[in-house]
């Protein structure tokens, strides 16, 4: 059986960030990656949570549509930090469309109405800063937040108007402040996922932790010496991890259908 998987990026990233992902297991068959810059492509474009979520499910249909089919295939989601937001939105909004998901560091949502007026107000300081600042100090102090650890980016972001564009919307629009609280969603979804983060990630590891509570289909696995950057600066292991998790859908998968015939 293959598995596609159709990933999305986080802010300020890009569709080449998975460009060599899972590279041994596209070697032997095993995996087709997907990938869109749904940021530029369908953020900018969308007015709601809904809407962007109906655009990455589309997205993903058409893809499959489109590719050479050969036996059984198996669709997982795979969504890092604020694509792990989106990720969660589509897996609410058509989970008949999914074999499972894999959420990196993604924030189901804040409980109070506080919360999230402060995270507008936050996330508007940022938007405010990559409007106008300078791109480098900037993209600098994102970089030097307690949530990634110190770790080395990888990943460079050049400047561009479409860039700064792109980065004041997902600041903007997407905002975590923005974003109703997903955990009714996620404890009704009659599908697997895995909840990952890094070990040095500390928010997240709480916070994956406890997404995988929220329903007995879940699974936890985390990182060792990783920071929010799992999937780069840990590729090798954060490509096992998943592998292995992906062994186990098929039997999760079944169940689901099992669980939905009528009684």
């Amino acid at each position: 059986m293959t598995t596609d998987l159709f990933c999305l990026h986080g802010f300020l990233g890009a569709a080449a960030d998975w460009k060599q992902s899972f590279a041994a297991a596209r070697a032997d068959g095993q995996v087709e990656v997907q990938a869109v810059d749904w940021l530029a492509e369908f953020g900018t474009a969308s007015a709601t949570w809904d809407a962007l979520a109906a655009r990455v499910n589309s997205w993903a249909r058409e893809a499959k549509t489109s590719a050479p089919q050969h036996g059984a295939r198996r669709p997982i989601l795979v969504g890092y930090s604020l694509g792990g937001r989106v990720a969660m939105h589509a897996l609410i909004a058509a989970p008949e469309q999914w074999s499972g998901a894999v959420i990196i560091s993604a924030n189901p949502g804040l409980a109070s109405r506080d919360e999230r007026d402060r995270r507008r107000e936050h996330d508007a300081e940022w938007a405010a800063r990559f409007r106008r600042d300078e791109w480098r100090r900037t993209i600098a102090d994102w970089n030097a937040q307690p949530v990634f650890a110190g770790e080395d980016p990888q990943l460079s972001r050049e400047e561009s108007d479409d860039a700064r564009a792109a980065a004041v919307v997902g600041l903007e629009r997407w905002s975590l402040g923005t974003q109703r609280d997903l955990r009714p969603g996620l404890r009704a979804l009659g599908l697997p996922v895995l909840w990952l983060a890094g070990e040095r990630d500390t928010k997240y590891v709480a916070l994956m932790r406890e997404c995988a509570g929220l329903n007995p289909r879940f699974a936890y696995a985390e990182v060792p010496g990783a920071g929010h950057r799992a999937p780069w600066t840990r590729a090798p292991y954060f490509e096992k991890v998943v592998r292995d998790w992906m062994d186990t859908v098929p039997a999760l998968a079944s169940q689901q259908h099992e669980d939905a015939q009528p009684t």
